[in-house]
């Protein structure tokens, strides 16, 4: 030997790497599926504050975003001893009326950003049950197809 070493070839051929991507995408779809499931089962009702509201007016406007027109609904309350009129409800409540009573919701010590209590119960975020299993499928369906390919390059084939 001349001092340089020789590179046995079978201990690392060309392409040998292209395997492992089954896996880094199978992991990455397995966290993502595990936060779209676990994410369905939030519920904030007991980190929340309740108060009774009338809904004080209801206006339509216009959103950029959707290049659509919303439903955006003015409430009048009392929280924490303070009366409040005219407040944004941040998360629409499109199907009440003026002079509805809703019961909205609001962080402790921000009685400004009210949303219906209905969106800090558990259910809302129902609909993520859906592509979490989907994406924990196939990342299953990934780490599968890693493993076969591991298989079969460990075995020559």
């Amino acid at each position: 030997m001349s001092g340089t070493a020789r590179r046995n070839p079978s201990w690392n051929p060309p392409g040998a790497r292209k395997g492992l991507w089954w896996f880094g995408d199978g992991g990455v779809m397995l966290l993502l599926g595990a936060g779209f499931i676990g994410s369905s089962f939030i519920d904030y009702s007991d980190r929340t504050e309740r108060a009774d509201a009338v809904v004080s007016d209801r206006s339509r406007q216009y959103d950029q975003k959707c290049d659509c027109r919303e439903t955006v609904l003015y409430v009048d309350y009392t929280a924490d001893g303070h009366g409040y009129e005219g407040v944004k409800l941040e998360d629409g409540g499109a199907g009440n009326r003026e002079g509805d009573t809703v019961t909205v919701a609001y962080p402790p010590g921000e009685p400004m950003k009210v949303v219906t209590a209905d969106m800090t119960e558990e259910g809302p975020y129902d609909f993520m049950l859906y592509p979490g299993a989907a994406t924990l499928a196939a990342s299953g369906a990934f780490f599968t197809t890693a493993v076969v390919k591991a298989r079969r390059k460990h075995r020559g084939g």
